[in-house]
């Protein structure tokens, strides 16, 4: 605010100096703003980090985006912005992904069974992790299994 007003004030004076000062305090201003976009933007780069370290950590436990949100003190509506601006996906979608993530290394590295598989890995119901589990694979469980255990022969 004090530069705006130096500013102003250097811009209205005749002088041989008032140019060159007007010049360096117009520079400073923008300096001071880029600089204060870049931190908002690290802040937010961090953010989106700790979200995702959370999220890692605790998806199999993660019932909703406000369970992330009471862990992280912030409003659940503001943590989404914050990961889809820096990822591009919703709080939702990763927590999903690292769910199906956790699940497919259980059919591969375990003899689990499908709905033990499911509870472990977070999911509500057999059928739910099933149905979410062959959107995103494009196959079911069982099928998934089979088909790696073939190839790790």
């Amino acid at each position: 605010k004090n530069d705006i007003i130096r500013l102003t004030d250097l811009f209205v004076k005749d002088g041989s100096n008032s140019d060159t000062l007007c010049s360096a305090t117009l520079k400073k201003i923008l300096a001071d703003i880029v600089t204060a976009q870049n931190k908002s933007i690290n802040e937010k780069t961090l953010l989106a980090q700790r979200i995702l370290f959370y999220i890692r950590e605790n998806a199999t436990k993660i019932e909703d985006n406000t369970d992330v949100a009471k862990e992280l003190g912030y409003h659940h509506i503001y943590l989404g912005e914050i990961l889809k601006s820096q990822t591009g996906k919703t709080i939702h979608k990763v927590v999903i992904e690292e769910k199906l993530r956790v699940a497919s290394r259980m059919l591969i590295y375990t003899n689990s069974s499908i709905e033990e598989i499911a509870e472990v890995s977070g999911f509500s119901s057999r059928s739910r992790f099933c149905t979410v589990f062959k959107s995103h694979f494009g196959t079911t469980p069982l099928s998934y299994r089979n088909m790696r255990a073939v190839r790790s022969i």
